[in-house]
């Protein structure tokens, strides 16, 4: 997202992968609606990174996962409210909409 000198924002969408490249049904992420936790499984893939963004595209947290295909996210500093969460991994990015209780 860039910031213009008017303070616009613009925002560049580009596809990451093709739905072929990567089944989204790989990962599972639970509980949504969630409190202070989100349990995220990949299936055969490793995460490297979840970023979790409000719905004005603002990154609000992000956090490097040290290769896992399992993970706890602590997420009890984020408010309530609805997120988009991007998940990376070794076989690609997925983006979910996630839920603060």
């Amino acid at each position: 997202m860039v910031v213009t000198e008017n303070h616009n924002y613009v925002a560049n969408f580009e596809p990451e992968m093709s739905v072929s490249d990567w089944n989204s049904d790989e990962i599972e992420i639970y509980p949504n609606p969630f409190n202070d936790f989100i349990i995220l499984k990949v299936g055969n893939a490793i995460i490297e990174k979840v970023e979790i963004y409000d719905l004005s595209g603002r990154l609000i947290f992000n956090k490097q996962i040290n290769k896992a295909s399992e993970y706890t996210l602590e997420t009890g500093n984020i408010f309530k409210g609805n997120y988009l969460m991007k998940v990376y991994t070794n076989k690609g990015v997925k983006t979910f909409k996630v839920i603060k209780k």
